[in-house]
Parts: C-alpha cells; structure tokens; sequence
C-alpha cells in the first residue's frame, strides 16, 4: 500500500490504462489511511482538498477507467478457486447536501423516495468458497434515475420488453462479472429477490457458472397443477440445523433454528415472457424456515425459499448451498462500511454526480480492505498481510508489537503467524481499544478503523523523526532477543 509519506509529491496525471495514475493512487492511500472519504478528513491540506477536487471533476479521469483498475484484480485473485459471486444494489442517498447540487447535474436523480436525490450502486462482491473471505470486486456498476421521468403506470413497465427495465441489471451485471472471473475454477453468482427474473435461468449458466437466487415469485411449475410455494412446503423437513444470522435494518444478531426441505422443480416460462427463451427451466429448490421458539419478540422468522442450479440430491448439499446464501450478508456488511460505518460517503463535499461516483468507486476499495481485516481476524483463510499492507508498514508494526501491543500474559499475546493478516488485525484490533483476550468478542469494523487510524497515525509520526533525524529509513531498531 502506498503511504502518505509519498504526499510530498505532485501530481496531475489522469487515470488511464490499468492504473489510477499517481494522484489517483495518493488519493486512494489517503482515505485508506484516514478511514474517510469526505474530503476534509482524508485531506490534510488546503491544497490537497483542492487537488482532489480537481482529480475527481478531470473528464480525462474516466468513471469507467476507474472501475476497470477496481475490477482487475479479480481476474487473478481468483484463478483456480471456486468462489461465490454476490451481488446487490444500494442507495447513495446525499439528499443532507442537496443545496450543493443542481436538478439539470445528468449524473443525480430521484432514489426510492422521490424527495430524495442520488444515484444507485451495484456491485459484485467476490468470495472465496470455503471461506466465505472476501476476495476481489467483478464489477461494479453505477447509474441515476431522471428527475422528471414518467413512473411505471406512466410508460406500461409491465409490457416494456426486460432489456428496457431497470432489473435488466441483474442478468446483465451477473454476465459481466461472469466475463471477469473466467479464470475461477466455479463460479456461484447469489443474489437477492429482485434478482428472481427466468432470463436469468435460462441464459446465465453453464458447466462451470451456477446461480444462486431468492425466490420472489410464487412460479408456475412445468406439468404440475400446483406452484412452487405449495410444492417445497408440502415436502417433509429434511433437517433442522442451527444458524448464525447477521443483524440487517429488520432484525438483531441471533441463532436461528430452522427447518430445510429441498425438493427438484421444473419453472415454466412466464406467459408473457419471451417466447424464444426455452419453455421450462429445471432447478433445486431450497426451503428455509425458521421455527418459532428462535424468533425474537417484535421480529419476523427467516423464511428463504432459494433456487439453484447447483444439485441438491441430499442434506448435506442443501446445507452448503444454505451456508453460502447465508454470506449474502457481506455485501450488506460492505455497504455499511462504505456509508454508515466507516467511509460516510454521503457525506462527501463533492458537488457534481459525476465526482461523486468517482470518489464511490474508489472507496470501494477501501471498504474491501476493510473487510478483508476483518474476515481473517482468527487465520482461517491465511491470507498474507501484505495483501494490504507495504513491506515497511509490517517492520514497523512487529517493532510496535514486541514493545507495546504484546501484553505480559500468554493471553495477550499476538497469537498468530508473523506478516499473516490475521496477525496485521489483532495488531489494529488491539490498537482500536480491543483488550486482546480471546474470551472477549473479537474487533468490529468500528474497532479496527480507530485501529487502522492509530496505526497510520503513529506510522506516519516514526517516518518524520526519522526524516527530521536525517536518518536513513531502514525501519525501526532491531529487537533483541
């Protein structure tokens, strides 16, 4: 990872090719490092506000160069691998700095409430598998509704053929980032409801690429009398397992208990769909439903009903496939971290669209970093540090654990392999105010960005006594054993 001791330097070049160009990649490093993407927070100085300013409003600094540099590491990050290809879709909503924008700006317009203004971002998470660690970007795609639009009744959406609908998105993102992960062993595209559309059924897999989808639509079943929601109902419980579920806007943290059937359909063509598309689809369909002894007072129980292309022929199958939509929820996880918990990107000072979806892409990648801290708290995945951090950061960071972070008891001592990534998060963990027992609930997001903060922060502060020092930088005195 650059560092901002490399802010000396200035730069105009525009991002072009497979690079961020070096302004790009200061600015990238600056909110890495400040844990921040409004702009008075990862920005020094005046003249570095000004200067990011000027790089996020350059039209030579193309929205889809930017993605593409976004999107490319994908491509080896996961050679080989089988992984899970999640995507969604989420509301940048900057309606609290509505007076900085105009209604003619192309690149803004109206979100789910209409008294809101904004633009919307889709991208494709990318895991690995067995882990469920949090690997790469595929794509990402960002767009704006117009202000002043007809609504769906207005322009008969119902009639309107799918490549002319919003939810075009999902078959069409879900191609796209089926293109970038060519080089994946398998790969298992999962989404939500919205993602329910039989185009997608029908044309997006093949021997090697699988869906994954929340069913939304209670679908005729091809030969049958019955639908789908009655058939994998009817069908005796399978399973009842226990089940980690992540809080959401709807529901806390708990255990759920729940119930899996599974059961194989044949999805017939919807009636007014395309009629060149084949006339059934033949999938597993996955039911889970949470018993009512596991469901929270004033919540309601998990009911997921899933469709997949992977076969589902015993409990053991039906399990994996309940795990993997089980890690949907990192996506949502990435999202908080860009918004809410960490980046605050709706509160950005940018004042055109087109700015702001340029800083969003970009901080993308700092929430990925993010996360990646996260997921490897206990060295399961054994992912090297220097996926994020540089060569000299992790000298520093071992003097920093032998001298202050390592505790007097075994307990409190960084229990995991030197430079590994694990052993970068208990540092930044420990440094975000984590006490470091492993009785204690391990570091959150909130915890490791005060962490990662700390950890620049005195970095950065070793860096200049040694400048001021006219001293070499050949990292921190050797420990003695």
């Amino acid at each position: 990872m650059l560092t901002s001791a490399s802010k000396e330097y200035h730069y105009d070049q525009p991002a072009t090719g497979g690079s961020l160009g070096k302004k790009g990649a200061l600015i990238s490093c600056a909110m890495f490092e400040s844990q921040s993407a409004v702009l008075n927070q990862f920005c020094e100085t005046r003249a570095e506000y000004v200067g990011a300013c000027r790089f996020f409003n350059n039209p030579k600094v193309s929205l889809e160069n930017l993605i593409q540099i976004g999107i490319t590491p994908s491509v080896d990050a996961v050679q080989g691998q089988d992984v899970l290809c999640i995507q969604d879709t989420s509301e940048i909503e900057l309606t609290h700095n509505s007076g900085k924008y105009r209604l003619s700006d192309p690149h803004l317009g109206p979100l789910t409430r209409e008294t809101m203004c904004g633009f919307m971002l889709h991208p494709s998470l990318v895991l690995n598998a067995s882990t469920g660690f949090p690997l790469a970007l595929a794509d990402i795609y960002i767009w704006n509704r117009k202000f002043g639009k007809e609504d769906k009744y207005e322009r008969n959406y119902v009639s309107l053929p799918i490549e002319e609908k919003e939810s075009y998105r999902w078959p069409e993102r879900a191609i796209a980032a089926k293109e970038q992960l060519a080089k994946a062993k398998q790969v298992t595209i999962i989404a939500d409801r919205e993602a329910d559309i039989y185009e997608e059924f029908a044309l997006l897999p093949d021997q090697k690429t699988h869906l994954l989808i929340r069913s939304k639509a209670d679908r005729k079943l091809y030969g049958r009398s019955d639908k789908l929601f009655e058939a994998i109902s009817a069908e005796p419980a399978a399973a009842c397992i226990t089940l980690e579920i992540k809080a959401n806007k709807k529901r806390r943290n708990r255990t759920a208990k729940l119930e899996v059937r599974f059961l194989k359909v044949k999805l017939q063509r919807p009636q007014k769909g395309n009629k060149q598309l084949p006339d059934h689809v033949e999938l597993h369909a996955i039911e889970v439903r949470e018993l009512a002894c596991s469901v929270p007072e004033g919540e309601e129980p998990i009911h997921w009903r899933l469709l997949t292309t992977h076969p589902v022929d015993n409990v053991e199958q039906a399990l994996q496939i309940v795990q993997w939509y089980a890690w949907r929820w990192n996506i949502e996880q990435l999202f908080r971290i860009l918004k809410t918990e960490g980046l605050q990107i709706q509160r950005s000072q940018l004042e055109s669209g087109i700015a702001l979806k340029k800083l969003c892409v970009m901080a993308l990648q700092t929430a990925l970093q993010i996360m990646q801290l996260i997921a490897d708290r206990d060295n399961e995945s054994q992912q090297p540090a220097t996926i994020i951090f540089s060569e000299e950061e992790l000298i520093f960071m071992k003097a920093l654990i032998l001298t202050k972070l390592n505790g007097k008891t075994s307990l409190q001592q960084n229990p995991h392999p030197e430079s590994s990534l694990a052993w970068a998060s208990w540092a930044m963990g420990r440094l975000g105010g984590w006490k470091g027992y492993p009785s204690e609930s391990p570091p959150g997001p909130i915890t490791m960005l005060r962490g990662l903060i700390k950890f620049q922060q005195l970095f950065e502060g070793w860096r200049l006594a040694q400048q001021f020092a006219g001293l070499p930088n050949q990292g921190p005195p050797k420990q003695t054993e």
